[in-house]
């Protein structure tokens, strides 16, 4: 039991000397800090820039808009045809109050994601390599 505990504590070192397994680990001790104060100033440069990003000035006047999110109830009492019909109606009444300049409609993209629609490039084939997805989201004229 002792030779074999001899053994493995001689086959350790791998063959180096101390002072070389000393210089080994220090280089490797000074690689890990400055890659960590490397990382760190990024990361710090990147947060920075995040920051300053949020408050930089986009040059639209955003202090007298006003957005007004519709959502109705799912059911039969409300569907596409009355839906229409009371954004219509809520559009006009809007158009009309004093004050308001100019009245658009946007539906935004949900979480990122667009509305998709697939369309053909030739109409002899419709194979999976001749159609297209074409990715959208619906604004008004005068949006911009």
């Amino acid at each position: 039991m002792e030779s074999s505990r001899s053994a493995l504590s001689s086959s350790d070192r791998g063959g180096t000397s101390p002072a070389r397994s000393r210089r080994i680990q220090d280089f490797l001790i000074a690689a890990q800090v400055a890659l960590s104060a490397v990382l760190m100033i990024a990361g710090s440069m990147l947060i920075r820039s995040a920051i300053n990003s949020l408050k930089m000035d986009t040059g639209y006047e955003t202090k007298h808009v006003f957005e007004l999110n519709l959502q109705f109830p799912e059911g039969p009492k409300y569907n596409a045809a009355r839906k229409l019909a009371l954004v219509g109606e809520l559009r006009t009444l809007l158009v009309v109050v004093p004050g308001v300049e100019a009245l658009t409609s946007a539906q935004t993209p949900v979480e990122n994601l667009f509305q998709t629609a697939a369309a053909s490039l030739d109409e002899q084939k419709s194979s999976a390599q001749t159609v297209q997805l074409i990715h959208y989201t619906c604004i008004e004229p005068n949006y911009f």
